[in-house]
């Protein structure tokens, strides 16, 4: 099956997971921050290629961590989303889901270090997608990118609108990246370490 029917398959379920909730409560929110072609070109990006240990800084209403969990990882891997907002309903939705696939799922609502603390494995694939200023991206990627094991991929999103975002990318040092790509939309940067 292509990356885009595959897309569209997962977007389909994701939405579905919204029939549980009583959507009269104004705290269930829930849409895609990345734009089909975007989602696509990282699917191609990758490949056949499953990771075992995912994070992402920022799951605001879940999609893109339902899509990278989904279609980028194998079932029992180890994912864990953050977002400060723990009125978003929404996340906890897509987390539950999660696990009923046979993922090992954990939404955090603590500041970063805190949740670094309680981390006991390396990450393979780590989105960062919280808060796009410069001095918050730099935070994120200062402190979650040490944890992301030789070999492993490091995705940042909004790479091509942001200043913040783009201004972090053209600091990395070019010896610690084998490679980046961004492209699509808002712009996704792909890091591989």
């Amino acid at each position: 099956m292509d990356n885009k029917k595959r897309l569209v398959n997962t977007l389909h379920e994701y939405y579905r997971l919204y029939e549980k909730a009583d959507l009269r409560d104004n705290d269930y929110r829930f849409h895609m921050e990345q734009s089909i072609s975007e989602l696509i070109g990282v699917l191609d990006y990758f490949g056949d290629r499953k990771f075992e240990n995912f994070i992402e800084l920022g799951g605001s209403y879940g999609g893109s961590f339902w899509v990278y969990s989904t279609l980028l990882c194998k079932p029992g891997s180890k994912l864990i989303v953050t977002d400060r907002n723990s009125r978003v309903k929404g996340l906890q939705l897509v987390v539950n889901a999660l696990n009923e696939k046979g993922f090992k799922a954990k939404w955090y609502c603590q500041p970063n270090l805190e949740i670094k603390k309680v981390m006991n494995f390396q990450v393979e694939l780590l989105h960062i997608d919280a808060f796009h200023t410069y001095e918050a991206v730099k935070e994120d990627f200062k402190t979650f990118a040490p944890l992301v094991n030789k070999g492993g991929f490091i995705l940042f999103h909004d790479a091509a609108t942001q200043p913040g975002v783009t201004q972090l990318m053209r600091e990395i040092p070019v010896t610690n990246i084998i490679e980046a790509k961004v492209g699509f939309h808002c712009g996704i940067g792909i890091l591989k370490r």
